[in-house]
């Protein structure tokens, strides 16, 4: 299995170019442009495909706005689709993969000024967004992850669980 390290060069300007990282031959490569440019929208792997997620943009006007929209990126053609757009547009949100789901949480409406408490999952399997339990506040700037407990590994009493004083069941709390 080949490992690439793929940049959606955003940050404080916006951009709509893509490289690739070769570690083979230790060099950066252009891929095609994004559909949308934009800054602040986050990248995902999800099995073979590339997925990206919101961010923002500068209109015709000059003002910051929200990027609804979410681009694939097909190995076999090499291009970008916009698929769909999301139910809550924003930036500056935290994200990760779990089950073939990209989850974010909070973020920034840039189109109404507003942090978010959303908290939203797509499945990339059917190009569909679900909503789940809002934040308790709203909030940007986050890190998620995912953490893969292995119930498994647990059954048997392990020195990690015991030292730390965690039940083996790691389903309840």
């Amino acid at each position: 299995m080949a490992s690439i390290l793929v940049s959606f060069l955003g940050g404080k300007s916006v951009s709509s170019r893509v490289e690739r990282y070769n570690p083979t031959e230790n060099r950066w490569d252009l891929l095609n442009p994004i559909n949308i440019p934009r800054f602040f929208g986050h990248l995902f792997s999800v099995h073979s495909s590339l997925f990206l997620v919101g961010g923002a943009t500068v209109d015709a006007d000059g003002n910051v706005v929200c990027v609804d929209s979410i681009e694939k990126f097909s190995l076999s053609t090499g291009q970008w689709t916009i698929i769909c757009t999301m139910q809550n547009p924003r930036s500056e949100f935290g994200a990760c993969v779990m089950n073939d789901r990209i989850y974010i949480f909070g973020g920034y409406n840039w189109n109404l000024n507003q942090r978010s408490c959303n908290v939203e999952y797509f499945d990339t399997d059917t190009n569909t967004w679900s909503s789940l339990t809002r934040l308790e506040q709203p909030l940007t700037g986050l890190a998620a992850c995912t953490l893969t407990l292995y119930h498994r590994a647990c059954e048997r009493e392990c020195g990690f669980c015991v030292q730390n004083g965690l039940s083996h069941d790691l389903y309840k709390a």
